[in-house]
């Protein structure tokens, strides 16, 4: 059977015409990311993505003077320098994900503005499986910003919902799954897994939500819904795939 991984590419990823300013602070490339918070019922939102020379993107929210950083990267200036125009504080830090590509910087960036740190692996204890799946509410002001558990890429993999959109880390990053986890024999679970993820986000959250992964361009949830159709309409032949991919990685 043809892979149909290769219809999966970076060039797919892009919505650049829902990007509202581009500009470059030192060596980053800045993409504000327009958000529906009216609509939401949330105070004015501002969101922006950060991009280095790495390919690594990091996100930044502000609301009410107080900051986000998701999944940073790198020196921890450039945020504080970013943020300081806004007159905001940052508040929390968070990884979506432990990173085996790159070195976060999310403890660092914390200790340097007394910001809390909420690791990836610290949230799994606050995630609540009453709604039928694992997730959680992180509250800062009246900002309301969902976490759930979107395991398969690696096991502690979390995705934040804010609005209309979803800051997903590695979860649509089709390059398989760790290589520790292929190590231990462990590739059909975590596949099965990442198959299970990929399909509960993209059935539950509106097709409008802005998809905004770790390490491509933002797409609308209801085009990569489309594009990845084939590839989850059979969980048998997407664990095939990914284990195969994961296996010629080593």
């Amino acid at each position: 059977m043809r892979s149909l991984f290769g219809a999966i590419g970076r060039g797919v990823f892009t919505l650049e015409a829902s990007a509202k300013k581009r500009e470059r602070v030192d060596d980053v490339q800045v993409l504000e990311i327009p958000i529906n918070s009216q609509e939401f019922e949330l105070p004015t939102i501002r969101v922006w993505q950060l991009q280095r020379q790495s390919a690594c993107l990091s996100y930044v929210i502000i609301s009410q003077r107080r900051a986000i950083v998701i999944d940073p990267v790198g020196d921890v200036y450039l945020y504080q320098k970013l943020i300081k125009h806004t007159y905001a504080q940052i508040a929390y830090v968070l990884d979506t994900h432990l990173h085996s590509d790159h070195v976060s910087s999310g403890e660092e960036l914390a200790v340097a503005t007394e910001a809390r740190y909420l690791s990836p692996v610290t949230m799994q204890a606050w995630l609540d499986n009453s709604s039928g799946w694992p997730e959680f509410v992180l509250r800062i002001n009246d900002l309301v910003m969902h976490a759930m558990a979107t395991p398969g890429h690696t096991l502690e993999s979390l995705s934040f919902i804010l609005a209309n959109v979803a800051f997903t880390g590695d979860l649509f990053s089709l390059e398989g799954v760790g290589k520790a986890e292929l190590r231990n024999g462990n590739v059909h679970k975590q596949a099965m897994l990442l198959w299970q993820s990929m399909s509960h986000m993209l059935n539950q959250l509106p097709a409008t939500t802005l998809i905004l992964p770790a390490h491509a361009a933002m797409i609308e949830l209801g085009s990569l819904r489309e594009i990845l159709r084939p590839l989850l309409m059979n969980p048998t032949f997407f664990v095939e795939e990914i284990v195969e991919k994961a296996k010629a990685s080593v």
